[in-house]
C-alpha cells in the first residue's frame, strides 16, 4: 500500500495552559477523533482551530482514496477510524455503495449544505466545492469568440485548440459522468468524442493552464482553484474563466466532502466536527485553497470573489447521482478513443508516430497505419484505436463493472495492519505537532 502519513492533533494534560501536547499512539484515546483522509490539501489549520475550540483531539490518516477504502473494508469493526474524508463525489458515491458510512441525522448538516451537494440518505456531506468549468486564454480570444458551454467544446471550430485533463483524472471522470446524467449515454459519447477530437490531452490542470497561456491551445476545462493559484502569483496571469452553462443546467461542480463510518469508535464527535466544518469551520476549511464554501451563508474568500464573482449557477443534479455513473464514464471515456486521439490519431493524421516509427524496417508501414489495418481486418473501426487504459487506483475497483480488465497488470496491495498497527508512525515519518 502507498505510504501514509499519520499526523496527530491532540491537546494534553496542559490545555488550559495553551500548550499542545502529542497523544500517545498506541491505544485509541477517550474524546479522539480519528479521520482517513484522501484530501491532500491543507487540513491544519482547520483541525487545530477545532481542538482549540472543542478540546477534543484529531487524529489523521492520508492516503490515495481506493486505498483508504480498501483499507477500511479489511479493518471491518476493528477500524480506529471515525471518519472518511475525500475529494470528488466518486469516490463518496463508491465509498457509501460499499456500505462503509453510517446515515446521520443532522438538521445542522441539513440546513448548512444543499440537497444537491449531500447523499439523500445522509451517508456524505459535501464540505467545499470547486467548480469544472471554460478556461481560455485572455490576449488570444476576443469576448465574443469565448465559449461559454461544454458543447461548444466539441464544434470543429475548436480543432487543435481544446487543452483537456487526461481520462484516468477523477475530476474528467466526474464531469463526463454528469454528462451522461443530464444528456443520456449516447448524446455524451458524441460530445466526449468531439472533445477528443479537438483535444491535447494534460496529465495535470497546471500544465493546462500554462499550455493556454503559452499558446498551445486557447481554451481548455480546468478546477476554478487552480487558476485561482496562478492569479494570486501573478495577476497578470493571460487566462481568464467563464462559468459553463449558465443559461441552462449550470456549471459542473465537484465537491469534497466526508461522512461518518458505520464502525466509528466516536460518532457523536465525528458528527459534531463534520457540523463545524461546515458552519463555524467552513472559511478555515475552504479558504486555503481557494474553493467555494457550500454553505450559502458562508462568504468565499477575497480572491475568488473578486475574479471569478460570489455566485454563479451550478448544476443542481444531485451528486450522488452522477456519482454512481462513475463507471460508466470510465467506459465512455475508452469508447470515445479519448486518450488515444491525442497521443496515436488526431495529432498523427499523417501516420508517423516519433521515435518509434523512426526505427520501423526499411518497407514496413507506419505503426498507426499498420494498426489502423489490424482494426480493419478484426472488424473494428479504424478510428477506435487500441490503446493503453491509464487505470487510476480508483478505476481498477470500476474495471470489472464496465466489462473490461486494465491493461497492465495492478499491484497487489499489502492487506491493511491490524489496529494496533495503525497507531505507530509510519517508518521514517514521525507525528507532526499541532502548533
Amino acid at each position: 500500500m502507498h505510504t501514509a502519513k499519520l499526523r496527530v492533533l491532540m491537546f494534553g494534560l496542559f490545555a488550559s495552559a495553551g500548550a499542545l501536547a502529542l497523544s500517545g499512539c498506541g491505544s485509541n484515546s477517550e474524546g479522539t477523533i480519528q479521520i482517513y483522509t484522501g484530501r491532500h490539501y491543507d487540513l491544519e489549520v482547520a483541525f487545530e482551530a477545532f481542538v482549540e475550540e472543542f478540546n477534543i483531539g484529531i487524529e489523521f490518516l492520508s492516503g490515495p482514496d481506493a486505498d483508504l477504502r480498501e483499507r477500511l473494508q479489511a479493518e471491518g469493526d476493528d477500524t480506529s477510524a471515525d471518519i472518511y474524508m475525500t475529494v470528488d463525489a466518486g469516490n463518496l458515491a463508491i465509498a457509501a455503495e460499499q456500505g462503509l458510512f453510517a446515515s446521520l441525522d443532522s438538521p445542522v448538516l441539513d440546513a448548512a449544505v444543499p440537497s444537491e451537494l449531500r447523499d439523500p440518505d445522509g451517508f456524505w456531506y459535501a464540505l467545499s466545492a470547486r467548480a469544472r468549468t471554460i478556461v481560455y486564454s485572455t490576449e488570444r480570444l476576443s469576448t465574443d469568440e469565448i465559449p461559454t458551454t461544454y458543447e461548444e467544446l466539441a464544434e470543429p471550430q475548436w480543432k487543435d485548440r481544446v487543452c483537456m485533463r487526461n481520462s484516468s483524472n477523477a475530476y474528467t471522470q466526474s464531469l463526463v459522468a454528469s454528462m451522461i446524467g443530464n444528456l443520456g449515454y449516447n448524446s455524451a459519447l458524441e460530445l466526449v468524442t468531439g472533445w477528443a477530437d479537438n483535444s491535447h490531452i494534460m496529465s495535470n490542470d497546471v500544465i493546462l493552464l500554462n499550455s493556454i497561456r503559452d499558446g498551445r491551445c486557447d481554451v481548455g476545462i480546468s478546477n476554478h482553484y487552480y487558476l485561482a493559484r496562478e492569479l494570486a502569483e501573478d495577476p497578470n496571469y493571460p487566462v481568464g474563466l467563464v462559468w459553463a452553462n449558465q443559461n441552462d443546467r449550470g456549471v459542473h461542480v465537484n465537491i469534497s466532502g466526508a461522512g461518518v463510518l458505520a464502525n466509528a469508535d466516536d460518532p457523536e464527535l465525528a458528527q459534531q466536527l463534520l457540523e463545524w466544518l461546515a458552519t463555524d469551520g467552513q472559511n478555515l476549511f475552504v479558504d486555503g485553497n481557494n474553493e467555494y464554501p457550500v454553505n450559502p451563508d458562508v462568504t468565499p474568500e477575497t480572491l475568488i470573489a473578486t475574479e471569478f464573482g460570489e455566485t454563479f449557477m451550478g448544476d443542481r443534479t444531485n451528486a450522488s447521482e452522477w456519482g454512481l455513473l462513475n463507471a460508466e464514464a470510465v467506459r465512455l471515456l475508452d469508447e470515445a478513443g479519448y486518450e488515444c486521439r491525442d497521443c496515436c490519431s488526431a495529432r498523427r493524421r499523417d501516420g508517423e508516430r516519433p521515435g518509434r516509427d523512426d526505427r520501423r524496417r526499411p518497407g514496413q508501414p507506419p505503426r498507426l497505419a499498420r494498426w489502423r489495418a489490424r482494426a480493419r481486418g478484426a472488424g473494428r473501426r479504424p478510428d477506435r484505436l487500441p490503446c493503453h487504459r491509464h487505470l487510476g487506483p480508483r478505476d481498477r475497483g470500476l474495471a470489472s463493472a464496465v466489462g473490461h480488465a486494465p491493461t497492465r497488470p495492478t499491484r497487489r496491495h499489502r492487506s491493511a495492519p491490524g489496529r494496533g498497527e495503525l497507531r505507530r508512525p509510519f517508518p521514517r515519518q514521525q507525528p507532526r505537532l499541532a502548533r
